[in-house]
């Protein structure tokens, strides 16, 4: 059997994880280095999505609806470092882990077959 595994919102979440002191703000990540009204936002923090906001928009609409919205820039090295946290982890759960394509990073693939003999039932 195998198992899906998920993160959401990859790259906002792995902007996150190096920028802790910004989880509470309003956010809007876009995929380009420069930022133009006319850039389409991938993702929203909860907060954004809070006051309307959704993916898709361009950073000019929802600047419109939102004043305070902070815009930033996918970061490729907080996106490889959360790759690598997330194969760290289910590697050490099976020995047979496939990671997601580049096209759509945040999906991870892991083989369940032997693990209970490993880990046990949830009773355990």
């Amino acid at each position: 059997m195998i198992a899906a595994v998920r993160i959401p919102d990859f790259y906002l979440q792995a902007w996150l994880r190096s920028h802790h002191s910004e989880q509470n703000n309003a956010l809007g990540l876009v995929d380009s280095q420069t930022v133009r009204g006319g850039s389409k936002i991938l993702s929203f923090s909860r907060e954004a999505v809070s006051q309307g906001l959704c993916p898709g928009m361009t950073v000019a609409q929802a600047k419109a609806r939102y004043s305070n919205l902070v815009v930033i820039s996918r970061h490729q090295p907080s996106e490889d470092a959360a790759l690598s946290a997330m194969r760290d982890v289910l590697w050490g759960r099976s020995p047979l882990v496939s990671m997601g394509k580049q096209s759509d990073p945040g999906w991870a693939y892991v083989q369940t077959r032997g693990l209970l003999r490993i880990f046990g039932t949830l009773q355990d």
